[in-house]
């Protein structure tokens, strides 16, 4: 079942499809949300989820098929979310070339799902970008997720260009993020959080130039496996990081620097919050940047208050 609102400005000007399992006489009826594990929910994850105030919105929920109508009206959506559906095993199904407009999307509980962007060498032309207008990415609770996004063709560079901000929290069969080569060159913040067998996150090993260069958040919290940030790239703007529950990571992707103001050389600061014993442990290619970081230890954790 498809349920469309519009403003009475314009067709186009927002839309919201719910797809539905079943309906009876025009009553949908509604099956009640999973909850997430008691550790995950109550430590990291209390977020309200509010549509943002594009022109063009899909909401696709509480599907057991495919919904295989979806792809037309997908090719003019700004925002994308997608919870709670047992049907799409991988978002790219929708086709790539039906997502170059979307700038946003939000993926929760999606529990067939094991990959969000797969592409074989002719699944697109080689000169066409991937998601070029999307600027955040937010993914909860896919418990079959093994890889975010798979290619067997080094990716060009204006995909993913506009990307800025990436959210994943667990999702405890990722392996890796990004499997190919990357270049995120406006990313600025990257979160992830609870996905146990994470080993690199992104594992291509020809990253380019200039790749994360505007970086300047990083969380990196209960990644046990976690080995490698990323390979042959340098996080020049970080300037906050907080890790916690990495104890196989070993090097922070840092260099020195220094910066520009009013025409002297200011020498930045970066703040990283982790766990004692892993700073202690960390390995540094660049011994002077050490001598640029502010550390904090963790505080022990306390559980919030009832209200």
């Amino acid at each position: 079942m498809f349920r469309t609102v519009t403003s009475a400005s314009t067709f186009w000007a927002r839309f919201l499809i719910y797809v539905c399992p079943c309906e009876e006489r025009g009553k949908v009826n509604r099956l009640p949300l999973k909850k997430a594990t008691l550790l995950y929910e109550d430590i990291l994850s209390k977020f309200k989820r509010l549509i943002p105030s594009y022109e063009r919105c899909l909401e696709i929920e509480r599907v057991s098929k495919f919904p295989k109508a979806i792809s037309g009206v997908l090719s003019h959506a700004h925002y994308l979310t997608l919870h709670d559906e047992t049907a799409i095993v991988r978002l790219s199904d929708f086709g790539i070339e039906n997502m170059q407009e979307l700038r946003e999307c939000f993926l929760q509980r999606c529990h067939a799902m094991k990959v969000v962007f797969f592409a074989r060498f002719n699944d697109l032309p080689q000169d066409q970008p991937w998601l070029s207008c999307l600027e955040k990415l937010q993914i909860y609770d896919l418990k079959k997720l093994t890889n975010m996004c798979v290619s067997s063709i080094k990716l060009d560079k204006i995909s993913f260009s506009q990307l800025k901000h990436l959210q994943i929290e667990h999702c405890p069969q990722l392996v890796n993020m990004f499997s190919c080569s990357v270049f995120l060159k406006r990313l600025e913040v990257l979160q992830i959080k609870f996905c146990a067998r994470l080993e690199e996150i992104f594992s291509g090993k020809e990253n380019e130039e200039g790749s994360l260069e505007r970086l300047h958040t990083l969380y990196l919290l209960e990644l046990p496996a976690l080995k490698t940030i990323i390979h042959n790239v340098r996080l020049v703007s970080l300037h906050e990081a907080k890790v916690k529950g990495c104890p196989r990571l070993c090097e922070l992707p840092l260099q020195s620097r220094t910066i520009a103001d009013n025409g002297l050389q200011k020498v930045p600061s970066i703040v990283v919050t982790g766990e004692l014993d892993w700073w202690e442990k960390l390995q540094w290619k660049d011994s002077n940047v050490k001598q640029q970081i502010t550390f904090n230890a963790w505080k022990p954790f306390q559980f919030p208050k009832n209200s």
